[in-house]
């Protein structure tokens, strides 16, 4: 049976994984090549980083509240615990969860409501992007847009998981619900491929 630790351990490992393999390629390929015109930026690996942030995001929202439901929901509460202004919160998770994820590409969101677009502009983090600048709407001629910095974003999840973990451990009733919401994702992936047994992919 899982423990507690053990998901602990599991989502701690993922975090570390990201911010270090995150920070090597900032490092190593970002800086050493940003005055060229090919590899500046690496924009694709960024985008990877961003959409792997917000995967695990969503996991440890999932194990915070029990749920599987109400993703945007989730990953909206779990931006503003993070710090982010309520309206840049719901932003991001439209523009990097949503579109970058099932698209491939980030898009100009319209609020059907007001008619502003949502502009982005997406750094690895300073020197290029202070770090007060990220997660922040600042306006655009037909709007707005919303500075995103994927290593802030990497560190802010390091410290929302650890805050989660260490608050919920030695209470009983949390440490279980942890682990059943583990368990739930675990067999949720586990049965979401079942389609793959079917030789007409239907």
């Amino acid at each position: 049976m899982t423990t507690f630790s053990e998901v602990r351990d599991v989502m701690s490992t993922a975090i570390e994984d990201l911010s270090r393999e995150t920070r090597d390629v900032f490092d190593i390929l970002v800086l050493p090549n940003w005055g060229s015109p090919e590899r500046r930026g690496y924009g694709r690996l960024l985008y990877g980083v961003v959409m792997n942030t917000f995967a695990l995001t969503d996991r440890l929202s999932t194990l915070r509240t029990g749920r599987i439901d109400r993703q945007t929901v989730r990953l909206k509460e779990s931006l503003e615990m993070m710090g982010a202004d309520p309206r840049a919160a719901g932003v991001a998770v439209q523009l990097w969860r949503h579109t970058l994820m099932h698209t491939g590409m980030p898009a100009v969101l319209v609020d059907r409501a007001t008619e502003d677009r949502y502009h982005w502009l997406l750094h690895w983090g300073e020197p290029h992007l202070p770090k007060s600048h990220h997660m922040t709407l600042t306006s655009h001629p037909d709007g707005y847009v919303l500075n995103f910095g994927a290593l802030f974003a990497v560190d802010a999840l390091s410290w929302l998981s650890a805050s989660f973990f260490a608050a919920a451990e030695g209470d009983s009733e949390r440490e279980a619900s942890v682990v059943m919401s583990h368990d739930r994702l675990t067999k949720a992936q586990t049965v979401s491929v079942g389609y793959l047994s079917s030789s007409d992919g239907s």
